[in-house]
């Protein structure tokens, strides 16, 4: 087991391992107020900090499973404590409590609701270049599993497109980046 290791089951574990808040002072002045100081820690850690673990666990929602007779569309299962076990060591995830909250992958109305949300906090001049390529780019996204790596892809074509517009007013030859955005879209 690596230090590493060590280091992590006891902060899951809430103890603060013996060493690190060690006094070099060898009196005994110094040892006691190292102590207390250790003692007065541990106290602390255990009552004021609140460790949460998460995970994507990618792997697992890409699994489909193809159910009775309609083996044409495969359902998506949600992965539960079992999948999770399989993945990670039994010592960590024996550490957490065995429920499994689940955040499933984002849908066509959640991306809307994120991109309204975006576009209200941006400068107007934004509005309609991000709505135009959003349009193009949502079922990619949806599709892609993008999340919020799609808004800041619509907010970096925007900003491309108000500044190549900006320099074709001296130059009118160069593409906008709304025509190069979907082109782009799916190196990413």
């Amino acid at each position: 087991m690596t230090s590493i290791q060590i280091e992590a089951f006891s902060i899951l574990d809430h103890k603060i391992l013996s060493g690190i808040l060690a006094d070099e002072d060898p009196t005994p002045a110094a040892q006691a107020l190292a102590a207390a100081t250790a003692a007065k820690l541990q106290r602390k850690f255990e009552r004021s900090f609140l460790i949460i673990g998460c995970g994507a666990w990618q792997a697992l929602w890409d699994e489909l499973a193809a159910v009775g007779f309609d083996s044409a569309h495969p359902r998506q299962y949600a992965p539960n404590h079992k999948a999770l076990a399989q993945m990670l060591r039994p010592e960590i995830l024996n550490r957490f409590n065995s429920a499994v909250l689940v955040l499933p992958p984002l849908r066509s109305p959640d991306y809307n609701a994120l991109l309204r949300e975006a576009v209200a906090t941006l400068p107007s001049e934004f509005t309609p270049i991000i709505m135009e390529l959003a349009e193009r780019t949502i079922e990619q996204a949806v599709a892609e599993k993008r999340g919020f790596r799609w808004i800041q892809e619509l907010i970096a074509g925007a900003i491309r497109e108000i500044r190549l517009n900006d320099r074709n007013r001296s130059t009118p030859a160069q593409a906008t980046a709304s025509e190069s955005f979907g082109a782009s879209a799916s190196i990413t």
